[in-house]
């Protein structure tokens, strides 16, 4: 309980802690050394497995200090989210335990907060960084921050404003913390707040040095997390701005010292990019007609230099001629432009450079803008068609009518290995219905759209994962089945390059969750409107790709079980694994495989999770799967039971609790 004289406190300190036992005391000695005496400190244990209890536990005398001890490490903004329901006070600031406050920290912050007016949702000051090496601590930097224009400012703002000082009913009025995220607000859920905050609120600078953050080796944003940085960032960023109002498309590049990317701009969408052409007088101006062209070619490149003369030169040699070709560069760093630029006399083509890299689905969307004829195909910057691929595809869509959004061939595959090319033949095939499209494994090419089925299905999202950077020709292919037929001609007519720098290669883990994400959102939302008695199931294989398959409810057969767990990978005792194992095997009297996993591993939009198998729960290296959501997940957890209960009825699963 806290103490009696909570209401003569005005602010509360928050310290999120986990596994810093040897830390924790100077940050929480540095709260009780304040010069403003009016606060209260919680602690917010999120399930330690080392000391440190026993080393807060000397403090825990002082009236002022509570310690609260979760009993599932969720991370940073799962703890901050539950705390926001405990504050009592007008004000409160979040302390790492690992870091420290300056001695008069709390009264000068309040001191500018309460010298404001309720616009203002938070103060901030000046923080110095001090680096830890060998037991050694020494002084790094100072990084002195500044006031902001306004949201946007803040949010190209790359370093991490400290001290957070907040007005707790600002907090309270935007939502509190978020955990919709790819990792439940593990990471940059101190960004994510503060960008719903100054949607409605305004920050005030304070220019005084008054907070210490300590960078050691486990710091969370190390280097071996940046990657679930970025998952988080590609994420929160889109979706803000799009509450905002959606006026501006978010750019990420990644930084020239550390390779972690980050927000570099922000682009008006209103904006139209430059169009680069040959001048209508140009001397093949006699070779298309542009009020009778019907078809554009979409290229899309990015450091393709070695490959798109060939691509294009592919688009010249059609037999029909009639067409334009659309290179949209996105912002290339090689010599593409100066390549492109020798076919730049051919009043067909037409050449747009973009300022700085968005990814596939950004670029496609812009293409989609400036196509002005009924049918486009695309074509990437490592591949080429054969000569007759845009007659034969053209007579087909026009045969077909506007029910038909999609033509396609066969393609030819030429993988590039030390000892030469490898070539085969790729033969697609003809889809009865969408469910065949979302269950098909390899992407069709080429890809000739209608363009007016395209515009209505809204071009590509981009608030998918990963920012329709991987998979946008997949997420497209199941936006357009759901709503228009496809046809298949029996012919090669595509030729794709295989190599070292295929996005698709080069980046599979991405490419199989974006691809995870996109079946099981779509399946879901048509099962939902048309009530099928199907389920989805399916397994990476062991090329690292996911394999799906449909199967009736009534013929499948149950081979996983799923436990809901409260503990760390390493803290799942041997003797509570021989009761689960003992459990399951008298409830389930078939062959199956019990997984384990925590709620953090959970994707809730994508409906897949991760999980571990309880035979493989102390192996190393981890050997983490991908899982469908199941029609069931068991917990033995009472504290962990309700919140799993109303997860699990967002997700259409129900949570059941077992006792041993």
């Amino acid at each position: 309980m806290l103490a009696n004289n909570q209401e003569e406190a005005k602010i509360t300190v928050l310290m999120p802690v986990y596994n810093r036992a040897d830390y924790i005391p100077f940050a929480i000695q540095s709260v009780l050394a304040q010069s403003y005496a009016g606060w209260r400190l919680i602690i917010l244990d999120d399930a330690s497995t080392d000391h440190t209890y026993e080393a807060a536990n000397p403090f825990l005398t002082d009236s002022k200090i509570q310690y609260m001890r979760f009993t599932t490490n969720r991370g940073t903004g799962a703890v901050l989210a539950d705390a926001l329901s405990f504050i009592q006070t007008p004000y409160f600031v979040i302390l790492d335990s690992d870091d420290w406050l300056d001695m008069r920290a709390l009264e000068v912050l309040l001191r500018e907060m309460e010298n404001q007016d309720e616009s203002i949702g938070l103060v901030f000051g000046n923080s110095v960084s001090w680096r830890e090496n060998e037991g050694r601590i020494q002084i790094r930097s100072v990084e002195k921050h500044r006031s902001f224009a306004n949201k946007y400012d803040f949010m190209l703002y790359h370093p991490m404003i400290q001290p957070r000082f907040f007005r707790t009913a600002a907090v309270r009025e935007v939502g509190g913390f978020e955990l919709d995220d790819p990792h439940q607000g593990r990471y940059m859920e101190d960004r994510y707040i503060l960008l719903k905050l100054i949607g409605k609120y305004q920050f005030h600078y304070v220019n005084a040095n008054l907070y210490h953050l300590r960078l050691h080796a486990s710091n969370i944003s190390n280097k071996k997390n940046s990657t679930k940085f970025e998952e988080t960032r590609l994420y929160v960023y889109p979706k803000i701005l799009k509450q905002w109002g959606d006026e501006y498309e978010p750019i990420f590049e990644a930084s020239s010292g550390s390779g972690w990317l980050h927000l570099s701009t922000l682009l008006p969408r209103t904006t139209d990019l430059p169009v680069l052409k040959a001048d209508r007088t140009a001397k093949n101006d006699n070779l298309s007609n542009f009020s009778e062209d019907k078809v554009t070619v979409v290229l899309p490149t990015y450091n393709r230099a070695s490959y798109i003369s060939e691509a294009i030169q592919s688009v010249l040699d059609q037999t029909l001629q009639d067409w334009q070709l659309l290179i949209i560069d996105d912002a290339s760093t090689d010599q593409t432009e100066e390549i492109v630029a020798a076919y730049m006399n051919d009043c067909r083509i037409s050449y747009v450079k973009r300022p700085v890299n968005g990814g596939i689905g950004s670029v496609l969307n812009d293409a989609l803008k400036l196509v002005s004829t009924p049918y486009f195909m695309q074509l990437d910057a490592d591949d080429w068609i054969e000569k007759d691929t845009i007659s034969t595809l053209l007579q087909a869509m026009e045969d077909a009518g506007d029910s038909t959004a999609l033509a396609y061939g066969n393609s030819v595959h030429h993988k590039i290995k030390k000892d030469g090319i490898k070539t085969e033949i790729l033969q697609h095939r003809t889809f009865r219905d969408k469910y065949e499209v979302l269950l098909y494994r390899w992407m069709i090419t080429p890809r000739f759209y209608r363009t007016n089925s395209v515009r209505a299905v809204g071009g590509w999202d981009m608030d998918v994962p990963f920012h329709a950077r991987y998979a946008e020709d997949r997420q497209m292919f199941y936006k357009l089945a759901e709503h228009f037929k496809f046809l298949h001609m029996d012919r090669e007519l595509y030729h794709s390059r295989i190599h070292g720098t295929n996005q698709s290669l080069s980046n599979r883990e991405k490419y199989a969750e974006i691809r995870i994400y996109l079946v099981q959102y779509f399946f879901h939302k048509w099962r939902g409107a048309e009530q099928t008695n199907h389920r989805m199931e399916w397994h990476m294989n062991e090329q690292g790709w996911p394999q799906f398959r449909l199967v009736p409810i009534e013929q499948r057969k149950q081979k996983y079980l799923y436990i809901l767990v409260a503990a760390e990978r390493n803290g799942l005792a041997e003797q509570e694994k021989r009761k689960m194992t003992s459990f399951f095997k008298q409830i389930s009297g078939t062959h199956y495989t019990v997984f384990v996993f925590t709620l953090d591993r959970v994707n809730n939009k994508g409906r897949y999770l991760r999980g571990i198998a309880l035979e493989d729960w102390n192996n190393e290296p981890i050997k983490e799967e991908f899982l469908p959501f199941p029609d069931r997940i068991y917990t033995h957890d009472v504290l962990l039971y309700n919140k799993a209960k109303a997860w699990g009825s967002t997700v259409g699963c129900s949570v059941v609790f077992y006792s041993y």
